[in-house]
């Protein structure tokens, strides 16, 4: 959250790319690491949390459907067109930038489907 906001006051409106690009980046990592020294610092780790949406899209709808495919997908009712493949390892692991590693739970694409339902459903 800190480094989207303080990110969100640094764009000059150049546009993206090059010089700009290169000093945006350097300001985020920049406020990364204050972040990272400030949760240490009152005793916390580090820890992968997700911002934003944790679905995405790539591409458009098909347009034949008109909006049934969104309308699906926004209301949960969404199943899979084929068996979908078994969870091949219980965790991951998350490798910081300096080197150091930390476990994290995975989740079968089954019960990421059903969390994805549930979570259009309730939320």
């Amino acid at each position: 959250m800190t480094a989207v906001a303080v990110l969100g006051g640094c764009a000059t409106g150049s546009g993206p790319g090059g010089d700009d690009l290169d000093r945006l980046r350097l300001q985020a990592r920049d406020a990364l690491t204050r972040y990272d020294q400030a949760v240490l610092a009152a005793g916390g780790a580090q820890a992968f949390v997700p911002v934003g949406e944790l679905t995405g899209q790539l591409g458009d709808w098909e347009q034949a459907n008109g909006d049934n495919n969104k309308q699906a997908l926004l209301t949960g009712r969404i199943v899979p067109a084929t068996a979908l493949p078994a969870l091949g390892q219980p965790t991951g692991k998350v490798v910081w930038e300096n080197g150091r590693t930390q476990p994290v739970p995975l989740a079968s694409a089954e019960e990421a489907l059903a969390r994805l339902r549930d979570r259009r459903v309730t939320g």
